[in-house]
C-alpha cells in the first residue's frame, strides 16, 4: 500500500544497549546479525513491516522506508 512505513533504521553508538532499550519499552525480540563485522539486528515488528538497529558513529535520528506505487511520481 502506497505511503505505508514498510522498514526503519535506528542507528545506535551502543547497539546492545540500544537493543535492550526498544525490547523494554516496546518488547521486540531483534534477530542475530546477519552480516559479518557489521552490527545490523533486525526486528519484525508487523505481518509486512520491520526494522533494524544498526552500529554507527555519529549518525543521529532514524532512517524510514516507505512503500511507494511509483517512485518517480512519489519524489516529484
Amino acid at each position: 500500500m502506497a505511503g505505508k512505513l514498510v522498514h526503519f533504521e535506528l542507528p545506535a553508538e551502543d547497539v546492545s544497549r540500544a537493543k535492550s532499550f526498544w525490547s523494554g519499552v516496546l518488547g521486540w525480540s531483534f534477530g542475530d546479525s546477519a552480516m559479518p563485522d557489521f552490527e545490523y539486528y533486525m526486528v519484525q515488528t508487523g505481518p509486512d513491516q520491520g526494522g533494524a538497529v544498526y552500529s554507527t558513529q555519529g549518525e543521529k535520528g532514524p532512517i524510514v522506508y516507505f512503500d511507494t506505487d511509483d517512485i518517480d511520481a512519489s519524489i516529484v
